[in-house]
């Protein structure tokens, strides 16, 4: 077995990894580079039998479809949540052939048996590969932490392996950050909880639709303190298709969620799913008048809420509210590097809060994922600091630092 890390050596987003064996190529991830001065790789050169996607983060999945006669194998519901986005945003979705996979069910691709895991991460459904032929093993991490709800399945992940791992792949995208503990999702529902508790006008939440971990915070918040979770039409399909995976996420039903499908702030989402068969009943339920609202309803009786939409409407929105004797709070749940938080700074009609924790694991995360394994080699991917491997995880592997095309063989 050759593995390839064509991209995704040195930096965080634009993973592309080649697996090699005889007479078979797979590809892990065909992600969109986070930096748009990321030196691009020759896509059209790479040739695979398959592609594994691991979830559905653009940096992850962006350039798959430049491959179309390429087959993926995915798990269900990200292909769900990828069509979905293509329909939201008029992008294209994959133009290429999918096959979808099971968690903990190995299927074969040519020479290679591979076994997805399902892992802990903000979007719904993530996996990590165990990658298996006569003569290696190789498993890829993909995106991780363990600090979420679903931190259980990383206590388990390293029973289902049942050989020696040869290299270990593991992401590193926070390896540099300072602190050793990150927050706990229930630290997060604690902040917004509080956050909401006492508000005299309306707050709005800012964070991924397909965060699922969020969006289960933010309603339990809302149950916990009487207020009324605000949706737009896209945050309302997201929790629908990933309701299907968890049961604990609220439903379009649930009696603390309003959908935001009347009137003007709803009608660009509604022209986008208007008159396509495979949303018709999603249609019906978010009219439901028990629970359809307009922006309107907001601005008239704005305490009663807790508002998850785009940045720009909840820019526009709280503008309309600016006359208030107070302001509403616009609570920042991502990654303070999106240019979004910065153009929050410098409205002065809203306090701003911060209530987050990563998708990713922190060093302490990534040494027990890493004992946890025992791998006879670990090679640095989805980091900055490439180097730190060395000097944080030397002990427990031999840490093999490649540059982007950089290979290794078993």
């Amino acid at each position: 077995m050759k593995i390839i890390v064509h991209k995704g050596a040195k930096e965080i987003g634009g993973t592309c990894i080649e697996i090699q064996g005889n007479s078979t190529r797979i590809l892990l991830d065909l992600g969109k580079p986070l930096d748009p001065l990321s030196k691009p790789i020759s896509i059209a050169s790479l040739k695979a039998d398959a592609i594994l996607l691991s979830h559905a983060h653009l940096d992850h999945y962006g350039h798959v479809s430049k491959l179309p006669k390429t087959t993926v194998f995915m798990g269900a519901l990200s292909k769900e949540i990828i069509e979905a986005i293509a329909v939201f945003t008029n992008g294209r979705g994959l133009r290429n052939k999918v096959e979808t996979f099971v968690k903990d069910v190995p299927f074969k691709v040519g020479e290679f048996t591979i076994t997805p895991f399902l892992v802990d991460h903000s979007i719904a459904e993530a996996f990590a590969f165990l990658i298996e032929k006569n003569n290696g093993c190789v498993l890829y991490s993909g995106d991780f932490r363990t600090h979420g709800y679903k931190a259980k399945v990383m206590q388990t992940l390293a029973n289902k392996i049942r050989r020696p791992v040869d290299v270990l792949l593991m992401e590193g995208t926070c390896i540099n950050r300072p602190e050793s503990v990150f927050l706990q999702e229930r630290d997060v529902f604690m902040d917004i909880r509080s956050r909401i508790a006492d508000q005299k006008t309306a707050s709005f939440l800012i964070s991924s639709a397909t965060n699922i971990d969020r969006m289960k915070s933010a309603y339990m918040a809302c149950s916990d303190t009487g207020k009324l979770f605000a949706i737009d039409i896209f945050t309302a399909y997201m929790l629908e298709i990933m309701g299907r995976v968890s049961s604990k996420l609220p439903k379009l039903t649930s009696p603390h969620i309003r959908i935001i499908s009347k009137k003007t702030l709803a009608k660009p989402y509604y022209m986008k799913i208007k008159g396509r068969r495979e949303f018709r009943d999603f249609v019906k339920r978010i009219y439901n008048p028990k629970h359809a609202i307009s922006a309107e309803d907001i601005i008239v009786d704005p305490q009663k809420y807790l508002v998850k939409v785009a940045p720009s409407h909840t820019m526009l929105l709280t503008q309309k509210m600016s006359a208030d004797s107070a302001k509403p709070a616009v609570i920042y749940s991502m990654w303070r590097g999106y240019d979004s938080f910065e153009q929050f700074k410098k409205m002065r009609n809203i306090e701003l809060c911060y209530a987050h924790t990563s998708g990713h694991a922190s060093n302490v995360e990534l040494l027990a994922f890493l004992k946890s394994i025992k791998p006879r080699q670990l090679v640095p991917i989805h980091t900055e600091k490439p180097d730190l491997f060395r000097t944080i995880f030397s002990r427990h592997a031999d840490v093999v630092e490649l540059d982007d095309s950089g290979e290794i063989s078993l």
